[in-house]
């Protein structure tokens, strides 16, 4: 399974949609979230736009709710923003479980910040990333 072939069918099946790659099987498991009740409990003090997100949903359904009941100290979670370190990690037997998931549109990063809300850990990967955690002082 290449990356174009993982990228295509998250593509296609649109928004509040998680994939899975199973290591062993090399299987792609594509859920989608088809009740939105599920995220207003999961996450009752997040606006809308932020509990639509795709890893908001992951957060929130898949590793809060259904991982951490599994959780040991061999069993954690990694995390790349490009879907070929994700399948190149499966293949090498690095993990267990990839998770995959769609960019986050625009106009959903707009809407959370018009909002005065944060975005989720990791979800504004934009490239070329703009530099940040540079101070200039001048020198006299």
């Amino acid at each position: 399974m290449s990356a174009d072939d993982v990228e295509a069918v998250l593509g296609e099946s649109g928004l509040k949609t998680v994939g899975l790659i199973d290591a062993a099987s090399k299987d792609l498991w594509v859920g989608k979230l088809t009740d939105s009740q599920a995220m207003a409990e999961a996450a009752p003090d997040q606006i809308q736009a932020w509990r639509d997100l795709d890893v908001s949903i992951l957060q929130k359904l898949i590793i809060e709710k259904a991982f951490n009941q599994f959780k040991t100290d061999q069993f954690g979670f990694g995390y790349t923003a490009k879907t070929v370190e994700a399948i190149e990690s499966c293949d090498a037997g690095d993990v267990q479980l990839a998770a995959l998931l769609v960019g986050v549109p625009l106009e959903s990063v707009a809407k959370i910040g018009q909002a005065g809300a944060y975005m989720p850990q990791k979800s504004t990967y934009f490239y070329p990333k703009v530099a940040t955690g540079m101070v200039l002082k001048p020198l006299r």
